[in-house]
């Protein structure tokens, strides 16, 4: 055995393709990671968003923006939120974001509860929050936004969304070696998707939005029924 280590290690050094590092003990291993937080390891983009509450005049109404049409994504319905920054948490960056957006403080943004994780865009790892806003004038940044509108809460709880179930399929790059192919080829496809859609008098609300709400709401109504 002694034999076979030497030579492999002799064939290493000769080849000076893996650098050689010192063996490591079970001892060495475990007080090197004892004090190593979860790590998020993220090969995408995170963000995070704002389910944003409004009680006007007893009455609970959820605010959306309309994006800028000279932005992503347009014309499209969407809560406030973006990218988390270094160093932020999600709930940092959904106040933030809602601030800079909606041109109000952070101390008027009332975080009631993490809600959900889920897979957005482009397999963005999206965390919403629901959240109330108080002193709220109807302000936003118009470079981002459009216009904003609000629904009322009870039109989620009494409107089902129509959703769309569809796979999609994982296209191979022309640039992966052949050998490693066979690992790829037919396993990645047909990974089944879903596509929320809410129908409402100021527009559709769909993609991502309506999947956040969809699950907020969902929340309302197991709750609800206990």
């Amino acid at each position: 055995m002694e034999t076979v280590v030497k030579t492999i290690k002799d064939k290493i050094i000769a080849t000076k393709s893996i650098p050689m590092y010192q063996a490591l003990t079970i001892n060495e291993i475990i007080a090197k990671t004892a004090r190593h937080p979860l790590t998020h390891v993220a090969e995408h983009n995170r963000a995070a968003v704002l389910i944003p509450l409004l009680d006007i005049a007893g009455e609970l109404f959820v605010l959306f923006e309309i994006r800028n049409a000279r932005i992503t994504q347009g014309g499209d319905i969407c809560f406030p939120g973006g990218k988390i920054e270094p160093g932020e948490t999600p709930e940092e960056a959904a106040v933030r974001e809602t601030s800079e957006e909606l041109l109000i403080q952070p101390q008027d943004i009332d975080i009631l509860a993490p809600m959900h994780v889920i897979e957005g865009p482009r397999s963005i790892e999206v965390t919403s929050y629901l959240g109330q806003l108080h002193n709220y004038k109807a302000t936003y940044a118009p470079d981002e936004i459009d216009h904003i509108i609000i629904q009322p809460l009870s039109f989620f709880m009494e409107t089902e969304p129509v959703i769309w179930h569809t796979r999609q399929n994982t296209e191979v790059n022309a640039d992966l070696p052949e050998d490693l192919r066979k690992f790829t080829e037919g396993k990645w496809t047909g990974a089944p998707k879903d596509y929320y859609f809410y129908r409402t008098e100021r527009g559709i609300i769909w993609g991502l939005t309506a999947k956040v709400m969809y699950y907020f709401v969902k929340c309302l109504k197991e709750k609800k029924g206990r």
